[in-house]
């Protein structure tokens, strides 16, 4: 007598993967869990980024194995000449492996979720990459299954496994050629930007046909006594799309976000610079401050061109020419510690004072010796105001009590600095234009 059971294999193979997608996806998050606080961008990103290095290969393997087991030709429950066979047999089979590898993947990251919904200082959670990691899970699961119904043979799994983790990670192997079609990229929306819709919603597109046509096709191969024969003109024509959606993309180098039109900002004037920050980053704002004020003490003003100082997720990805002439913008990186949070901002200060943004605008040739010492010995305009940055770093550090890193750089050695400010004044206009030609 056929036990009457919605899952023959029983809980364990089910349970099992599943257990091991929530846990693997929940110690991909625990890195942020160190934070004083989240962001949504961060927290909606990774929907689409590490938790799925071994989601995706899990659940591909555990739906492979499933139907390896569950759907050989020769099983009584799944015979090709069955009316139960085929379409209903998939949308059982394959509707229960779905559904709990994807509240898996969902239950590893609601710790993060929950904690970013009690600490977040502004926004929410962002749709498109929340829905395409969940949507990455469902199509693992489909193309899993495929393979397994394919094989008839649970032993397609370790093959589905190790495919499914070289596959997932084809980005970083290709340098983001496919960002398009796979989901795991590490360039995302982040704090001041959206999603690029085309290119997300392409991406969508992609991973439902594959869902679509590996579930289709899986049920065609079960309605056959013999899972392999010459394929149809339909059954080709879904390859066909497939592998064209997949291709079609290469060559291209699309972005994944853009810059939101009015992020929410913070603002305060100090000393006659404004600083603002996102609306996420508020926190980080009192930092900031404290960070750069030994910077404009070491500069002697507050020039023209650094009147204001702004978190880069204000601006358009802080590229070069996307910056109003009288902003600084300085990058803010929440988990740093307060050695890194005040050292890392006066670097960019110094930077952004120093003239070196019009150097990389007015050079965008020049590359910078990699070494301190050949930079000090050039009279390229760019190095003399990378050492300008050097000295004003180091005078910072000096004044903030931080342990010697930039200061221990000779620049403009033996110069006091009485006498580097007072040619830092009479030099103004040359180091907006990055036309430095001599040093004081």
């Amino acid at each position: 007598m056929i036990r009457p059971s919605r899952w023959p294999l029983g809980w364990l193979p089910l349970l099992l993967p599943a257990i091991s997608i929530a846990l693997a996806v929940f110690s991909q998050t625990l890195e942020t869990f160190s934070w004083p606080y989240q962001v949504w961008a961060r927290t909606s990103q990774l929907f689409v980024s590490e938790p799925l290095i071994f989601a995706v290969p899990l659940s591909a393997a555990a739906a492979a194995y499933a139907a390896g087991r569950l759907t050989g030709p020769d099983r009584i429950t799944n015979l090709a000449s069955s009316l139960r066979s085929g379409a209903p047999v998939v949308i059982r089979q394959l509707g229960s492996l779905g559904c709990v590898f994807t509240a898996s993947y969902v239950l590893g990251m609601l710790p993060l979720v929950v904690l970013t919904t009690l600490t977040a200082h502004a926004g929410g959670p962002s749709p498109l990459p929340v829905l395409t990691g969940l949507l990455s899970v469902l199509t693992a699961t489909a193309v899993g299954y495929f393979a397994g119904v394919l094989a008839t043979t649970a032993w397609i799994a370790p093959l589905v496994l190790v495919l499914g983790f070289l596959v997932i990670q084809l980005n970083m192997a290709s340098q983001g050629s496919f960002r398009e079609v796979i989901p795991l990229t590490y360039d995302g929306a982040g704090v001041g930007q959206v999603a690029n819709l085309p290119v997300v919603g392409y991406r969508l597109a992609f991973l439902l046909l594959v869902t679509t046509v590996t579930s289709l096709l899986a049920s065609r191969a079960l309605a056959r006594s013999r899972r392999w024969k010459i394929p149809s003109w339909s059954t080709a024509g879904m390859i066909v799309l497939v592998l064209v959606m997949s291709l079609a993309p290469l060559g291209t180098d699309p972005r994944l976000a853009k810059a939101a039109s009015e992020p929410p900002r913070t603002c305060r004037t100090e000393a006659g610079v404004r600083y603002c920050v996102h609306q996420a980053h508020r926190p980080e704002l009192d930092e900031l401050i404290t960070a750069a004020e030994p910077v404009y003490q070491a500069y002697g003003n507050v020039p023209a061109h650094g009147e204001q100082v702004w978190d880069s997720a204000l601006l358009d990805g802080s590229r070069a020419g996307s910056t109003p002439d009288d902003v600084v913008s300085v990058g803010i990186r929440i988990r740093a510690g307060r050695t890194d949070s005040m050292r890392s901002p006066q670097r960019q200060l110094a930077y952004g004072l120093a003239g070196s943004t019009s150097c990389a605008i007015r050079f965008p040739e020049h590359v910078q010796p990699s070494m301190a010492r050949a930079v000090l010995e050039s009279r390229h305009p760019a190095d003399i105001a990378t050492e300008l940055s050097y000295w004003l770093a180091g005078r910072a550090e000096q004044t903030s009590g931080l342990r010697p890193r930039t200061s221990d750089i000779p620049a403009f050695d033996g110069v006091p600095p009485q006498e580097v400010r007072t040619w830092i004044a009479s030099h103004e206009r040359r180091i907006t234009e990055c036309a430095l030609d001599s040093r004081p």
